[in-house]
């Protein structure tokens, strides 16, 4: 079988048609203080949440965080995604958007800062342009973007090493698309069959420190354990509904996909 090149829709196209998402829960399945990557790639149902959904296509190396130091979180592609036309998907089209998320890291780890080290996929690092800075959409869930179109204003509760988006003393090249410096251009289109973020933790008060192991690995969570969370912010950072979102940019947008086919 052969995989042949992957042509994703315009950013511009998913914005005509986010105001029709039907905005989803922001609740996670991982245990409370741990690690994950959110993602999608532009096709439907070809993501990853954290929200009890059981997606064939990705599994997931999630983190437990202990206290301030580094930590790493990975997607991989499995091989067993297919979407509708039994296309068979055993590597990922493409980066639609991205982000690092820790749940109820904001409520465990207040004042928590997460620094992006190194974001790589099947082992090459991507050169970040310009600084990631980390916030909560919802007081809970503690994230940092790293490519975000939903997004176009730095937030008031925005921070970094640094210094906060409040204080005036956060990096002026602060970003929520620094792992392709496109903040609403067209989506970044190759082909990868691993996403490994390595970050630092800093920030946590000696007394905040949870226990438990370092790294856990989720192949495919096999329901929803959380109750949903209302977050008035939803429709402005359009986050939670990215994933419908995303299967409509795929129309919207004229998106063409040619993927592996069985022989």
């Amino acid at each position: 079988m052969k995989m042949k090149k992957v042509l994703a829709g315009a950013v511009a196209s998913v914005m005509a048609v986010s105001s029709l998402a039907a905005f989803a829960s922001a609740a996670t399945t991982t245990e409370e203080g741990t690690a994950y990557i959110m993602l999608s790639t532009g096709v439907p149902g070809f993501e990853w949440w954290d929200d009890g959904t059981d997606r064939a296509g990705l599994d997931a190396t999630t983190a437990k965080i202990t206290g301030n130091g580094q930590y790493t979180v990975s997607l991989k592609v499995d091989g067993e995604f297919e979407d509708d036309n039994e296309d068979l998907y055993e590597t990922a089209p493409s980066v639609m958007f991205a982000a690092l998320g820790v749940n109820n890291g904001e409520v465990l780890f207040p004042g928590m800062i997460i620094t992006i080290d190194k974001v790589e996929f099947d082992g090459k690092a991507v050169d970040l342009k310009g600084t990631p800075y980390t916030n909560s959409d919802d007081g809970k869930v503690t994230r940092v973007n790293l490519r975000n179109p939903w997004v176009n204003s730095i937030p008031d509760d925005a921070r970094t090493a640094k210094g906060t988006k409040e204080a005036g003393t956060i990096e002026s090249d602060a970003t929520w698309a620094p792992m392709f410096g496109t903040d609403g251009g067209d989506v970044e289109t190759f082909e990868w069959a691993e996403m490994v973020i390595t970050f630092t933790v800093s920030g946590i008060q000696e007394d905040n420190n949870a226990e438990g192991s370092d790294t856990e690995t989720t192949d495919k969570p096999a329901g929803d354990t959380n109750k949903p969370t209302d977050d008035k912010n939803n429709a402005d950072t359009g986050i939670e509904g990215v994933a419908i979102v995303a299967g409509l940019a795929v129309i919207a947008g004229g998106a063409v996909v040619v993927a592996k086919k069985r022989k």
